[in-house]
Parts: structure tokens; C-alpha cells; sequence
């Protein structure tokens, strides 16, 4: 997975506007992208591993499901994962 996610995303993508003009899309993934997900669901996984490793304490429970996110637990427990 890396090598195409490495081969399809290492140069900018030519984006062409309807007036034949053209913009470079140099960050995120290509609209349509198989890989996409798991490409998100790859690169997601170091922050969602250091959320869990800072609330260890079981003070804040976390879901995650596809590119969303949320928190429960004790108001410093939440604020701390947010700001983390």
C-alpha cells in the first residue's frame, strides 16, 4: 500500500478548471481515490494511538469512524484530549 500511495501522491496532481486552465493539488488525496480511506485511516492512526496513550487512566472513552471523531468522559478528561 505504501509504494502506491507513495508513487500516486510524492508529485502534486494537475487539477483542470473548465476555461482549459489547470491548479496543482498538493495536499490531501485525489476526489475518487480507491485508496483513499485507507490511506486516512493509515496516516490517523499515530494520533488516534497518542490520544488513548495520554487518557490511559480510562478518563476519556473515544470513537472513531471514518473522518470523525468524538470524546466522552470527565469535562478534564475531554479537554485534555482535546487539546492534546
Amino acid at each position: 500500500m505504501y509504494s502506491y500511495l507513495h508513487n500516486r501522491y510524492n508529485t502534486p496532481t494537475m487539477i483542470y478548471l473548465e476555461n482549459g486552465d489547470h491548479i496543482l493539488s498538493q495536499e490531501g488525496v485525489t476526489q475518487g481515490d480507491n485508496a483513499a480511506m485507507a490511506m486516512y485511516a493509515l496516516s490517523t492512526r499515530p494520533l488516534i494511538q497518542t490520544l488513548s496513550n495520554e487518557t490511559a487512566n480510562n478518563e476519556v472513552k473515544q470513537v472513531w469512524y471514518a473522518n470523525d471523531s468524538s470524546a466522552v468522559g470527565s469535562l478534564a478528561g475531554v479537554r485534555k484530549w482535546g487539546n492534546t
